[in-house]
């Protein structure tokens, strides 16, 4: 689900939801929902920088969002898995001998990486120098990796 909202072409608004599903993950996080967001004011259409003549364009953003990974994983990451562990004797016949080779875990969720970033897009002397300063963290949240 994505809403936006332009407020005149100075505010500008956007959000999003996003619900994912795989069942690579344990039976109590097969489902996640993972938001996003982003606030820019274009101060360059406001009255106060209009009148100034070199700058064309300026514009600060504030945004916020989480990724996903699932990568790595198989389909059956979060069951207990059986393999064979030998054999044993037992009322004259050799028979198989199995173990656990992989711990359940109803509760291996997803990676979650979040994103926060300020940013300045600017525009000065009619397009001749622009670009953007742009500061961000980033961390990532319940890593998926072996033991």
């Amino acid at each position: 689900m994505r809403v936006n909202y332009d407020f005149k072409e100075k505010i500008l608004f956007q959000a999003s939801v996003r619900r994912d599903g795989s069942s690579v993950f344990g039976k109590n996080k097969e489902w996640g929902y993972f938001p996003a967001a982003s606030v820019a004011w274009r101060l360059s259409e406001e009255e106060f920088i209009k009148n100034i003549a070199f700058i064309n364009d300026l514009k600060l953003r504030v945004r916020y969002g989480e990724t996903v990974n699932a990568f790595g994983l198989g389909a059956y990451t979060a069951l207990r898995l059986y393999n064979k562990s030998g054999t044993y004797y037992s009322g004259g016949t050799f028979e198989s001998a199995f173990r656990s080779t992989q711990g359940a875990n109803p509760d291996l969720q997803w990676e979650v990486t979040a994103t926060k970033n300020i940013c300045v897009d600017y525009g000065f002397l009619k397009g001749k120098i622009s670009g953007s300063i742009d500061l961000y963290e980033k961390i990532t949240t319940d890593m998926i990796f072996g033991y």
